[in-house]
């Protein structure tokens, strides 16, 4: 039995738990993605030496790198605790990781409630600078409001 098979029920039910949802699924890669706002958020298992289990979101797609964008990034980074942000092929995506071997539903649950609500706030701030694409439309925009 592989490490990510012993973590795997655990991660399941505590999605399950803080989600309140009856059932969790797993993506054709295995991982557990959920809406959080204009934001995908995925969760997913990294064997290696150490088992790491990453959430991460893309929050802007197609958009092209920029001295500025690159800056911005910085800047944002800058001001994170526990994650990180980044341009990676036309893609700016949020991520922290955690330890499977010491991972606690606690630890889980937080580290999913600070992807989301960051993923959820930077995505439609960076695309109204930079352009791209969010994963889902921001529900909390008026319908007048010009999204750049």
């Amino acid at each position: 039995m592989t490490r990510s098979e012993v973590i795997r029920p655990f991660i399941e039910k505590t999605l399950s738990e803080w989600l309140e949802a009856a059932e969790i699924r797993r993506s054709e890669k295995g991982e557990y993605v959920f809406r959080h706002g204009s934001a995908e958020i995925c969760v997913r298992i990294d064997e290696g030496d150490q088992t790491i289990v990453s959430v991460y979101s893309v929050i802007l797609r197609n958009v092209k790198k920029s001295a500025r964008l690159l800056d911005a990034l910085n800047a944002i980074n800058g001001d994170l605790d526990f994650a990180r942000v980044f341009w990676l092929e036309n893609a700016v995506v949020l991520v922290t990781e955690l330890l499977a071997s010491t991972l606690d539903a606690e630890q889980l649950r937080a580290a999913c409630q600070l992807v989301s609500r960051l993923a959820d706030e930077l995505d439609t701030r960076l695309k109204k600078k930079f352009g791209g694409k969010t994963a889902f439309p921001d529900e909390r925009l008026r319908s007048d409001e010009v999204d750049v």
